[in-house]
């Protein structure tokens, strides 16, 4: 079962339309943000929130 099932369509719609990147996320970019967390790439990252939402929010 997929984790956003119970969202109705119009509101995935509105997700969707709003982003910077107007398209569906997938799962490789959520992944894509956990291996940069993860690799010593992020090694002086301290106490950032790392938003993967296609833009959706900015800061």
């Amino acid at each position: 079962m997929e984790a956003t099932e119970y969202v109705p369509q119009k509101r995935r719609d509105l997700y969707r339309e709003q982003r910077a990147i107007s398209r569906e996320q997938l799962p490789e970019d959520v992944s894509g943000a956990v291996l940069f967390a993860l690799s010593d790439l992020s090694r002086f990252v301290t106490g950032q929130t790392l938003a993967v939402n296609g833009g959706f929010v900015m800061h």
